[in-house]
Formats: C-alpha cells, structure tokens, sequence
C-alpha cells in the first residue's frame, strides 16, 4: 500500500471513488468533478503552512494499492489565533472501503504523523487520570511495532516486561472424552 498526497491531477479518481463510497448513505446526493475541485481549493501539497496568512491549513492524503483509491482523509490545521492557546486539527472527512480499515488508519496517520497530536492525547489522558487520582501508568504494544517503542520510551516510558502469547486451534467438534455422559 501507498500513501500519496493529493495533488489536482488525482481529482477525477477522488471524486469517483467518494462518491461511490457514499452512495448508499442517506443524504449524502453525488458531487460533480467541479464541486469536489472547489472543497479542495485551500488543500496544500506540502506541510502545513504554520506561516500562512489563512488561519486554516488542509492536506488531503490518499491510500492506493495497486494505482485503486482504498482510501482518503482530508486534514485541517486551524492555526492558533492570538487568544488560543495552542493549533486545533481535525478531520474534515475520512473515508475507506469496506474491508481496507488499515489503509483508512494509514492514511489518517500520515496526516497527523508529526504533528504532535500522540504526544498531546497521551499527556492529556496521564493528566486526567492523576486528577482522579492515579500514580501509576502502564501501557503496552506488540515489541515489533519500533514506532511505538520508541514513541512511548520517548514520553518516559521504560520496558519492564515481555509478553508472550500462546494459541491453540480448536477443533471444530468436541473430542468424546469431554462430552458430557
């Protein structure tokens, strides 16, 4: 899988495929090739633009595989006005097919992916939970995910264990010596 930034030359496979995913939404009506060109007028195709004049910044991120459109998300970082306290991003519209969960997730990481939105909602989450009253935090992810390793080590926290994890296959009928007699 792929994930690519927008760019104009991508608007008429978008648009096919957003309205495609919507068409069986309530009052959610087709979108014209021209339409779908002016909700993407403001998207950047770069970083966002902390400098720019425009309190708002949009950037549009698409999951390809095999050159087919799985999914997309578009961004917006509202930069801070002078009495707010800190950038506001959200998410103006995500959309995957059914089954492709993963590149939606992708695509909505790359969005995010440096913008210190992890950083903010686990220090917001430990800040809430000393407020009612806990002094300790653990957390935990799969020790082949250096993403995260490093994320959370980079946050404070340490190693103190590894985990392992057992399956067992059932079978689809129950073996006679555990039937009840």
């Amino acid at each position: 899988m792929e994930i690519v930034q927008y760019t104009p030359n991508t608007l008429s496979s978008i648009t096919e495929f957003y309205n495609e995913l919507t068409a069986e939404v309530p009052h959610c009506y087709p979108v014209k090739e021209e339409e779908f060109a002016l909700a993407m007028g403001k998207v950047v195709t770069g970083e966002y633009r902390r400098d720019s004049e425009k309190h708002n910044s949009e950037r549009v991120f698409i999951a390809l595989s095999d050159d087919t459109i799985k999914a997309f998300v578009h961004t917006v970082l509202s930069l801070k006005a002078e009495n707010e306290e800190e950038d506001v991003g959200f998410i103006r519209f995500l959309g995957y097919e059914r089954g492709e969960r993963n590149a939606g997730q992708a695509a909505l990481e790359k969005a995010f992916q440096g913008q210190g939105l992890g950083r903010y909602l686990l220090n917001y989450t430990l800040q809430e939970m000393h407020n009612v009253g806990y002094r300790h935090a653990a957390i935990s992810t799969n020790w082949e995910n250096y993403r995260a390793l490093l994320f959370y080590s980079n946050c404070g926290y340490k190693v103190v264990d590894w985990t392992y994890e057992y399956e067992k296959n059932l079978p689809r009928s129950v073996p006679r010596s555990v039937k009840k007699q």
